[in-house]
Order: structure tokens, then sequence, then C-alpha cells
């Protein structure tokens, strides 16, 4: 290949980088740039085809690699992995907290509701029931069922 050809051959590139094949009847072949493929580097290739993210993840397309980005709840890789939140204080007055995947759930003491139980019940009278009348699913301990009377 000679010099024109050779400009000819690395226009045709595109994204990519030509190389001389001495035993190639087209005289070039084309090296492509990351994210490109094709004959000449024209199509255009998303690394975040080969990268399925879990749980709501979105992929992102970076520099020289790809990666997950997690929602709220999820960790990893490729988002799999549960963030268990229970291990930092996350339910406020007393509550207990219970993981969950992707998420927690705070189990509010008598007198608090709310998601993270910080909002006082107003105007609520409480008493305690007998076991036997206290209906839950799953079954709690006896302490924790309660008869709430708006005042």
């Amino acid at each position: 290949m000679d010099v024109e050809e050779g400009f000819a051959a690395q226009s045709r590139c595109g994204r990519g980088k030509c190389v001389e094949l001495a035993l190639d009847s087209e005289g070039y072949q084309c090296v492509c740039l990351s994210g490109f493929l094709g004959r000449h580097c024209e199509l255009s290739y998303s690394a975040c085809q080969d990268l399925l993210c879990a749980n709501g993840g979105q992929c992102v397309d970076r520099a020289h690699h790809v990666e997950c980005r997690c929602p709220p709840g999820w960790t990893g890789p490729t988002c799999r992995q549960n963030v268990n939140e229970c291990t930092t204080p996350v339910c406020k007055n007393g509550a207990a907290c219970r993981d969950r995947p992707g998420t927690y759930e705070c189990l509010c003491t008598p007198g608090w509701t709310g998601h993270d139980c910080s909002v006082p019940i107003q105007n609520t009278t409480l008493s305690p029931i007998s076991p036997s009348s206290c209906s839950s699913s799953p079954p709690q301990s006896p302490s924790a069922c309660w008869r709430l009377q708006l005042d």
C-alpha cells in the first residue's frame, strides 16, 4: 500500500486505526477504538449490552469500563447484594428494625408511627390486650399486642 492508499484506508477506518496487511487483498485492516466495531469501525457498540444490572440498577458506560449504578437498598457489581440498612440506626423511639430485600421495616413501639417511627400518635389511649385476642401475621410476642383507641 502506498502513502496515498494509506491515507484513504485510514479515513475508511472511521473510529479506529488502520493497520497495513501485506498478505491481504484489501491491503489494510481496521483496529477499532473501544465502543466501535465493524469492517470500518462504523458501528457503535455499548458495553452495557453485556452487563445486566439487577434490581433496577442502571448501566453506566465510563471511558474505559462499564458499571452498575445501584438504587438505594442494593449494592455490588451488578446490584444483586442487599444492603442491610439495620446495621445503622434508622428506626427511632426504641423501634426494632427488620431488614427486607432492598429496603427495611421499622416495628414501632406503642405511641409511634411513620416509616421510621418518628411520628407520635396523637390523642390515643393504648392498653394491652390478652394474647388470645391478638392476631397478627406472622405471630408476634404478646407484649407487642396493644389496643389503640382514638380519643
